[in-house]
């Protein structure tokens, strides 16, 4: 069965390489390389990536009408589902940054192949495009639209969506704002194999403990190593 995680990467590449690729004075056309069957192999690969805890942090509530980030964690910080239950173990936070850095990690994997397979479509235009007001509001209204269309959350709570959507377009500025951030997207590459081993494959580490493991490292770069080793970065554009 598909990963809700699997689900998260998808949504995190929606529509973003295209409309961000529109961009380019050139007028770039994405390449859609990637058939659907060596995507259904790459998520099948990242399925049974991670640890418990990131796993069942981004399926929480997903059999209770997801979780509702608007209103806020409960009396003992844990998630809100839609339904009004509360899951306990999964705090408000770590599901925040768990999620959304999920996102972002799986859209900036899209863009640094999108980059490599079209060098039309340079950093550098990104990074001046996501700084412009107008940037910043189709970087906001890509996100909350590929959420949505996900099923990550649903349409009749806008504003939980935004909450979410907020945070993983605010990531996504951050990250192209700076025209280097591609190039080091999987960090040192002398530790990619320790992090594939240590990170990646099951049954991994928490992301606090894998910062500690890997200094050098952010838990975008820890992500996105996962993802290019599954094999699915090649096939989010």
């Amino acid at each position: 069965m598909r990963s809700f995680l699997a689900v998260l990467v998808a949504c995190g590449s929606l529509s973003l390489t295209p409309a961000l690729a529109a961009t380019s004075p050139s007028s770039v056309t994405p390449s859609t390389s990637g058939t659907e069957l060596a995507q259904d192999d790459s998520v099948e690969r990242l399925n049974e990536m991670f640890s418990d805890e990131i796993q069942e942090t981004v399926a929480a509530c997903w059999e209770q009408e997801k979780v509702d980030l608007s209103v806020g964690a409960s009396p003992e910080g844990w998630v809100v589902c839609g339904d009004g239950s509360v899951m306990e173990g999964i705090s408000y936070e770590a599901y925040l940054e768990i999620v959304g850095d999920v996102m972002i990690a799986s859209t900036l994997a899209g863009m640094r192949v999108a980059i490599v397979e079209d060098p039309r479509l340079t950093p550098e235009i990104l990074a001046s495009f996501v700084t412009t007001a107008e940037g910043q509001q189709m970087m906001q209204s890509i996100v909350q639209s590929a959420i949505l269309e996900s099923g990550l959350q649903l349409p009749d709570r806008p504003a939980s969506a935004q909450i979410l959507s907020e945070w993983v377009a605010t990531g996504l500025i951050e990250n192209l704002s700076n025209p280097t951030r591609l190039d080091n997207l999987l960090g040192p590459t002398e530790q990619y194999p320790e992090v594939v081993d240590q990170f990646c494959t099951a049954p991994g580490m928490s992301v606090d403990e894998a910062l500690q493991a890997f200094p050098q490292h952010d838990s975008i770069q820890l992500y996105s190593v996962c993802i290019e080793e599954s094999g699915l970065a090649n096939t989010l554009i």
